[in-house]
């Protein structure tokens, strides 16, 4: 009895190519009428010049409509014969194979009831074992009366003891060691270094500590000027009657204000300057549009160089003058302190 499921009877082995023989027939068949109407389509496009792409005649229209209906026929009746086939595939295999759902014959069905039933047997008996042995145990522990979770018998147990008993000897012995190790090479290191944590020779930690001591001596020393200094610039400041928060005496404040107005004398000068040019240059160029000229009007000085002869004349002594009186204050300052 055959238990494949992709295995065909004869019949629809034979209905199956009949079928594609007929659909290879019928493709060709239409591929040849297709070609005929590109040919006669051509042709006429050729007749007409090709001047509208998509005008067909009433005979290709009517072709092409055939066609169409054609084709839809071939789908449905090929559709209709792929159904017809299922079916009978179907009926033929519930024949074979008795109508089972899995499509399993009696036997594969027997077997495989066999095996479910053979396994849930073991893993009721696995269960089984299981709750006899975890019902021993507990009757164990409850004869014992120490509750003990582990539930180890008294041999088990007095090896444990011993075990844990001869680990911490090792324990104890192998810190023993090293501790008598570390003592041995502590007292080496102080008979050959003279005792010295950091191993160094008594000439070595003396002029490690003379050069402390010399740093500290200079640091302090440093400071003390620095105090000094301190102390004489607030007792300068405390003697000057001064309120001006920059500390500046009268003569220096005086030179100041000159250096100020005569600064702003000689910018009002140059602007008054550089407005008579311009006024005198618009003058020159209304002329020269007048008569009719396009040359460039000349500039005897220039602003910039007025400015410059202005500084050079005047500003310098003022500058002069400022600094002379900053210098013969420092100098006062200085003898006083």
């Amino acid at each position: 009895m055959p238990t494949d499921i992709k295995a065909l009877s004869p019949e629809v082995e034979a209905a199956r190519l009949a079928t594609a023989a007929q659909k290879q027939l019928e493709k060709e068949k239409s591929q040849a009428d297709l070609d005929a109407q590109n040919k006669a389509m051509k042709a006429r496009l050729a007749d007409k010049g090709g001047a509208d792409s998509k005008g067909l005649s009433a005979e290709t229209e009517a072709a092409r409509k055939a066609a169409a209906e054609a084709s839809a026929r071939m789908k449905a009746e090929e559709q209709a014969r792929i159904n017809e086939s299922n079916r009978e595939r179907r009926k033929s295999r519930e024949t074979i194979l008795g109508a089972d759902a899995k499509e399993l014959d009696p036997e594969v069905e027997a077997a495989r009831l066999a095996a479910a039933a053979e396994k849930m047997r073991q893993k009721e008996m696995a269960q089984a074992e299981l709750d006899a042995q975890n019902k021993a145990m507990k009757a164990r522990i409850a004869a014992k009366g120490s509750g003990d979770a582990k539930g180890l018998s008294p041999e088990v147990e007095a090896a444990r003891q011993a075990a844990a008993e001869e680990s911490a000897r090792k324990k104890a012995e192998v810190q023993s060691n090293i501790s008598s190790q570390n003592r041995a090479r502590r007292l080496s290191r102080e008979l050959i270094t003279g005792a010295d944590f950091k191993a160094l020779s008594p000439d070595v930690e003396a002029a490690r500590q003379a050069a402390a001591a010399e740093k500290q001596r200079q640091k302090e020393q440093a400071q003390a000027e620095i105090d000094a200094q301190n102390k004489a610039m607030k007792e300068r400041i405390a003697t000057r009657p001064a309120a001006d928060a920059k500390a500046l005496d009268p003569e220096v404040e005086a030179a100041r204000k000159a250096v100020a107005a005569e600064k702003l004398r000689q910018k009002e000068e140059i602007n008054a300057h550089i407005a008579a040019q311009n006024k005198a240059q618009r003058a020159r160029i209304a002329q020269m549009k007048k008569d009719g000229g396009h040359t460039q009007a000349d500039v005897s000085v220039s602003a910039v160089v007025f400015a410059a002869k202005l500084k050079n004349g005047v500003g310098g002594g003022l500058a002069a003058k400022l600094k002379a009186s900053a210098d013969g204050k420092a100098a006062a300052g200085g003898v006083a302190g």
